[in-house]
């Protein structure tokens, strides 16, 4: 990206242009400019008088900004409704994926046991490492995982802080507040119960280990926003001057 328009790609995303149409745009600057300077040196004018002339041409920072800024359909989602992409949409995603969770499970009984419709059921040797597996990636990696897609999404598009902290208490609070539970019968590889259920649920007790658990979620994706936020600019700033 040339300096002349690093300004204005700040300015764009911060005014809520969604990144796709400010790459587009500033791209067609780009090559509109090009296509100045060249004309100025035809007309006789050094390189130094030729750029300069060209951006006088092009119109100043306001001016490129306001022609964007103005059209409403450029507008990204996380600012036109922001409720919705930083709240509902983790609440949403996280739910999806832990039913997709217990949908496996239940697939595996299904299919490599004896039933979900025999209890005590059947399950094959290899049923306990998975649920570990799935139950330890809900508790622990989800919570990480969608802090990190939130801290993009939010620096990507120079939200402010509000929003994106609702989102990660909600991931926090949800992840955090979530319990497996699985039941054993007698016998080996007999089964049961299972399920998951959340504390923030009607007759559900909150533990302390729950509270440090929520506390932990919301420390850990805070401080992954930060730094996120701290380092991006220096890496959009990177590459623009790696680009020709």
């Amino acid at each position: 990206m040339p300096a002349h328009f690093e300004n204005l790609h700040d300015r764009l995303l911060r005014a809520g242009v969604a990144p796709r149409h400010v790459t587009r745009y500033l791209t067609e600057l780009t090559e509109h400019l090009e296509d100045l300077i060249a004309e100025e040196r035809l007309a006789g004018r050094d390189d130094e008088a030729a750029e300069r002339s060209a951006l006088i041409r092009l119109g100043d920072t306001n001016t490129l900004a306001k022609k964007m800024i103005e059209r409403k359909e450029f507008r990204s989602w996380s600012h036109r409704i922001p409720w919705a992409v930083y709240f509902l949409g983790p609440l949403a995603a996280l739910i999806a994926l832990n039913l997709l969770s217990l949908f496996l499970l239940v697939f595996i009984i299904e299919f490599y046991g004896s039933g979900s419709a025999h209890v005590p059921m059947l399950v094959p040797a290899w049923f306990s490492p998975i649920y570990t597996t799935i139950t330890n990636l809900n508790l622990f990696l989800l919570p990480l995982l969608f802090g990190w897609a939130i801290s993009f999404l939010a620096v990507r598009q120079r939200m402010k802080t509000l929003w994106p902290i609702v989102g990660l208490c909600v991931v926090a609070v949800f992840c955090g507040l979530q319990t497996s539970h699985i039941r054993w019968s007698p016998g080996q590889n007999w089964l049961d119960s299972f399920g998951v259920s959340w504390a923030f649920l009607p007759g559900q007790p909150i533990t302390v280990a729950m509270g440090f658990r929520v506390l932990l979620n919301l420390g850990l994706t805070v401080a992954l926003f930060t730094l996120w936020r701290s380092w991006q600019p220096r890496l959009e700033r990177t590459n623009g001057n790696r680009s020709p």
